[in-house]
């Protein structure tokens, strides 16, 4: 007769499926992060390009510095998702289609300007898969610093741009014809352009787009092969250490919805070197060599070493705490802290009042045959930026591969004493 099992045998196997669980657990996770990876790796080295049509939805102009965007309709049109499934289309609007406030979004559904399969709607509507949605909107894209794009080199492989701060890369959020690959097509006529790495709409300098496939590929597999060397250049607060400085903190998203990274020993690994190349006690220039390419990687290893860059407005407010987050301390915790960042993030619109500047704007928009009465942006114009608002003292200086090298000219602000006089014309009292 058999011994009975005893009941370290039980907990055996409980351990043994336990293992299993968590190896097919992981083995889940990985498969989901390369396929992410693949997704956005495709998205990079993607042709870009656009139809007549868009290129034709509205047309820019400069004023008081700036470039802008004739307002102009636009349909977010998307299958619904698996997570929709089962819910009214009211609560997938709210999360899903941004609009300003509730009353855009009632009013929105209530003007037939949101249809599932090309039908009006109500608001307790509920998704089903097959369900094909569209939110038509008037658009008012957010103004970018004018001027002419300067190209510094060109070939046949490849368009090198020294970038703007302020213009993203790719169409997102409220920027699509005041994006670059938008700009390339429309101002300068480049057609089938290929993008080859991320560059932060903050970010100013290199920006290199590729012209062919095989040279898209070289490029893409030499940055992953970290064969590519990548100098950055930044003003930051504070008398930065003298000598090369290493940061290796690991970085991690601290909000999707914000776009916010953090150092946390459960992030990803990144790597940054630092050197200082002038200092008047107050304020440092420093050149950056990123050995890794995490999110935002270069403003949030300053930040974690105590000396974020001087006119960030992400990760250079009193939010972060006494310490603005120098090693890691935001003196609070992480939940406080998104509530306070989120809070700041949703009143730092450039609000305006019924001002004169209010009613010249709004003028503007009527006379240009583009106003819409149905339109809270038409009704409320928010202020322009400043051009200088625009502007973070970060720049891709320049960018070197296996046989080839491409870089621009310092920026103005690397030059403390430039930097400090055009602060005093700008009649700020403050020496730096």
């Amino acid at each position: 007769m058999s011994e009975p099992e005893t009941k370290d045998a039980d907990n055996t196997k409980d351990n043994n499926m336990t293992k299993r669980s968590q190896r097919k657990l992981l083995l889940k996770e990985e498969k989901k992060k390369i396929r992410l990876e693949k997704r956005r790796q495709e998205k990079i080295g993607k042709d870009v390009d656009f139809n007549d049509d868009w290129l034709e939805e509205s047309e820019y102009f400069e004023e008081n510095g700036l470039r802008k965007v004739h307002p102009y309709y636009f349909t977010f049109a998307a299958y619904a998702k698996g997570r929709w499934f089962g819910r009214t289309l009211m609560d997938v609007f709210e999360t899903e289609f941004r609009q300003d406030n509730p009353h855009d979004k009632i009013k929105a559904l209530e003007q037939g300007r949101v249809r599932v399969n090309g039908e009006p709607v109500a608001a307790d509507y509920v998704l089903r898969q097959g369900d094909y949605v569209e939110n038509t909107i008037h658009r008012h894209e957010v103004p970018v610093r004018g001027g002419d794009l300067n190209i510094v080199f060109e070939d046949d492989e490849v368009v090198v741009i020294d970038k703007p701060s302020s213009i993203p890369v790719h169409p997102c959020g409220r920027y699509r014809h005041n994006s670059l690959t938008f700009m390339m097509r429309k101002l300068n006529g480049y057609k089938n352009l290929r993008t080859v790495y991320r560059l932060d709409r903050l970010t100013s300098g290199i920006y290199i787009f590729c012209k062919n496939d095989i040279k898209t590929r070289e490029i893409i597999t030499a940055i992953q092969e970290r064969k590519v060397k990548k100098e950055y250049i930044c003003c930051v607060d504070g008398e930065f250490p003298t000598g090369k400085v290493e940061c290796k903190e690991p970085l991690g998203v601290l909000s999707y919805k914000l776009g916010l990274q953090y150092a946390t020993k459960e992030g990803k690994e990144a790597f940054t070197v630092f050197e200082r190349i002038a200092t008047n006690g107050k304020l440092s220039i420093v050149k950056c060599w990123p050995k890794t390419g995490r999110t935002h990687q270069i403003r949030v290893h300053l930040q974690y070493l105590g000396y974020p860059i001087t006119n960030d407005k992400l990760y250079n407010t009193p939010n972060w705490g006494p310490e603005k987050g120098r090693n890691g301390n935001f003196g609070q915790s992480n939940e406080l802290l998104l509530e306070r960042l989120e809070k700041e993030h949703s009143s730092r619109r450039f609000l305006m009042t019924d001002s004169d500047e209010a009613q010249t704007k709004r003028k503007r928009i009527e006379t240009s045959g583009k106003f819409d009465e149905n339109c809270q942006e038409c009704l409320h114009p928010s202020r322009d930026p400043l051009p200088d608002e625009l502007i973070m003292y970060l720049h891709a200086l320049s960018y070197e591969g296996p046989n080839w090298k491409y870089s621009t000219d310092l920026p103005f602000w690397a030059d403390l004493e430039k930097l400090n006089n055009s602060k005093s014309e700008e009649g700020e009292d403050k020496t730096i």
